[in-house]
């Protein structure tokens, strides 16, 4: 690892364009980890250009340098990609820039496969908590400050892909780190606030009310499902379903969790959540519509209304579960 880590600074020292991609429709951790890495580079004198499709700046406007993230990509040249928190390439939207210009690319990432889904020249690839954790070590390898602000960034993404700590993800070296990160002042319960915030209906519970009253299970695939229609938004945000999934997750006989939303009319976003102790690879799943993740939370994008493509998953779920 060390090694890896030293072949990054390595490329850092030669590069004169940076970009920082993570992956379409960012949660806390590829948002996390991307400005930490940004801050982090900022406090050497070196600049870079953070892209994430689908951004939002409201979302995470809690996070220090949160405006400093794009949701449009750049038509810089550039000559050094870190490719953080993706699973899948696809995910990262930067196919334009690698064919005009082959850059460089380093790969930062939890989302543990057999390597087909990612690229670099550089792949640090491990089953840690989150993509955050393993930016924090390879800052304190290699000796870079983190101040507060780049703290506040590693573990927001530590508490969001744990989940709040709740998640089997989460190890004996997680909550060493956390305990590293809090020395420089940061308030845990502010963060965990903020995130909760951020991804729950406590400002809505006739809303969370009413989408809960229509969880729904399939037996024979201890399946927890929920359906979400584009008739169904009303005055909240598209993006307060994104941790709905986690919730439904918890119910009871339930081996995989599945959320399926109407984002546009006729497009439909499905996320998946499971833990290691149920046995269900959700990435596995994900990929049978081209998406990707891990094997505890992955998602993916295809067109069509959302019951038609529930009994399209259904029916190819079946046959590789």
């Amino acid at each position: 690892m060390k090694e890896k880590f030293n072949k990054i600074n390595s490329l850092i020292s030669q590069s004169k364009n940076i970009l920082i991609a993570a992956h379409r429709s960012p949660d806390e951790d590829a948002v996390g980890s991307a400005l930490a890495l940004k801050l982090a580079l900022r406090k050497q004198g070196i600049d870079s250009y953070v892209f994430i499709a689908d951004y939002s700046p409201k979302e995470y406007n809690y996070l220090p340098g949160y405006d400093l993230i794009n949701a449009k990509l750049s038509e810089e040249k550039f000559d050094l990609v870190f490719g953080l928190d993706y699973g899948d390439v696809r995910r990262l939207f930067i196919n334009d820039i690698i064919s005009k210009h082959n850059p460089t690319i380093i790969t930062l990432d939890h989302h543990v496969d057999d390597g087909a889904n990612h690229i670099g020249d550089v792949k640090i690839i491990e089953p840690v908590s989150s993509t955050a954790e393993i930016v924090y070590f390879y800052l304190k390898e290699s000796n870079w400050p983190i101040d507060k602000d780049i703290a506040t960034c590693i573990l927001t993404g530590i508490i969001g892909d744990t989940g709040g700590f709740v998640h089997s993800n989460t190890s004996h070296r997680t909550l060493l780190t956390v305990g590293e990160l809090l020395f420089k002042g940061i308030h845990i319960n502010k963060v965990i606030k903020k995130i909760l915030d951020n991804n729950s209906f406590t400002s809505n519970f006739q809303v969370l009310g009413n989408l809960l009253s229509r969880v729904e299970k399939h037996p024979d695939l201890d399946l927890v499902y929920l359906i979400v229609r584009n008739d169904d938004f009303d005055n909240w945000r598209k993006s307060d379903l994104d941790n709905l999934v986690s919730t439904i997750n918890t119910a009871e006989d339930c081996k995989w969790a599945l959320l399926l939303v109407e984002y546009e009319k006729g497009k439909t976003k499905g996320s998946l959540r499971s833990e290691e102790y149920k046995g269900v690879d959700v990435s596995k799943i994900a990929s049978l519509f081209g998406g990707g993740g891990h094997k505890l939370a992955s998602g993916f994008r295809v067109d069509g209304e959302p019951d038609k493509v529930f009994k399209q998953l259904i029916k190819r779920v079946e046959k590789v579960l």
